[in-house]
């Protein structure tokens, strides 16, 4: 098995490629990318290029974790691309109007603009991808506009088991409520404002920490403020085992979703969930881990999908490492970085501190 975080830009774009008990290869992409169409035409051909053009197997699931553009523009550009769409075979996604119609709410079209693919407006465009890629795959046979939650896991395990009979999945976000909460935020006409508002966090978000060394941090890690962004409250986060491998992808998912659905498998300090590795969520932002989740983990490797020469929230935050170095132990963990730039070579500058890998090929990302 293989595991490839491409270079998606600052979003994420995950392949999954392992062969069966047939030796019959399969794969699972989950998101692909964001709105720079030089990056999409990028990912395009490196992931024909590794399922070899249907040689190696077609993409058996199709994985949007959430609408951020950042994880839903490829997608979104693939599903009309027919020189990769042919090879996909189904689809998972939460579109507006399904989460609408599974909730018995009115599926209100409020938003009157569309929306340029190099638009600024980040928060218009979710809604707007979101919708352009319902539009796209409502009469597809590989998408039947079911949702993606906890409270669905046992019908959607029985699916998958039809189309990936030899692994296994488990949903550990979103939850039905967090559904809802993104419906209610997208279909409040107050939007705009929070438009403005955020583009005043955005300045205030350039500020990097990687100028501190890890006993700094270590010294003085601030209170944990968690992620309350209604896209990423929404993000399907998946816990896999395939073939002897155990590990989990949280998307953009809240660190206390991802606790509460592991605490409710039984998880505990006591009874760890061992794996072995794990996709930060939110590209390694301080808003999205903490020690709640980590005391229920037993993990090691530790995977960043995030270029920090790309967007204004620079992520990852060296503050997210450090608080799973302080954790863990300075010599018992280890990370990947699916990026290789002079900004992600210094996060550890300042610190003896080696247990890290950048990409070999900044343009082809890592892969496990």
């Amino acid at each position: 098995m293989h595991i490839h975080f491409l270079a998606a830009g600052q979003g994420d774009c995950i392949l999954i490629q392992f062969q069966d008990s047939t030796s019959t290869y399969r794969n699972i992409l989950i998101d692909g990318g964001d709105r720079n169409r030089i990056i999409y035409n990028r990912l395009k051909n490196q992931i024909l290029e590794i399922i070899d053009y249907g040689k190696k197997g077609f993409i058996d699931l199709v994985v949007v974790t959430h609408s951020c553009d950042d994880h839903i523009y490829g997608i979104k550009k693939m599903a009309t691309d027919n020189h990769i769409e042919q090879y996909i075979k189904k689809y998972w996604f939460n579109s507006e109007n399904g989460i609408a119609e599974y909730l018995g709410l009115e599926d209100k079209k409020t938003q009157d603009y569309s929306v340029e693919d190099d638009s600024i407006e980040v928060v218009k465009s979710r809604r707007q991808y979101n919708y352009d890629l319902y539009q796209t795959l409502k009469n597809s046979t590989k998408w039947n506009n079911e949702i993606i939650c906890i409270e669905r896991s046992s019908a959607l395990k029985e699916f998958l088991s039809t189309i990936l009979p030899e692994i296994n999945v488990e949903i550990l976000s979103p939850t039905i409520q967090n559904l809802k909460n993104l419906c209610d935020y997208w279909q409040d006409k107050q939007l705009k404002k929070d438009i403005k508002k955020s583009g005043r966090e955005k300045e205030a978000a350039k500020r990097s920490d990687y100028q501190l060394t890890i006993c700094q941090l270590q010294s003085n890690l601030k209170n944990y403020f968690p992620d309350d962004s209604k896209e990423n409250g929404s993000s399907i986060a998946l816990y896999f085992e395939i073939n002897s491998s155990k590990f989990l992808l949280l998307g953009d998912s809240y660190s206390e979703i991802i606790r509460d659905a592991l605490k409710a498998k039984g998880y505990s300090k006591e009874n760890k969930l061992v794996i072995d590795f794990m996709k930060l969520s939110h590209h390694g932002s301080k808003n999205n881990i903490n020690d709640d989740l980590l005391e229920l983990i037993d993990c090691r490797k530790f995977v960043l999908t995030a270029n920090p020469e790309i967007g204004v929230h620079h992520h990852p935050d060296k503050e997210t490492l450090v608080r799973i170095i302080n954790y863990y132990g300075k010599d018992n963990v280890f990370f990947y970085f699916n990026c290789n730039n002079c900004e992600i070579q210094k996060i550890f500058e300042n610190d003896n501190f080696t247990n890290y890998k950048l990409a070999d090929d900044n343009l082809k990302g890592i892969t496990l």
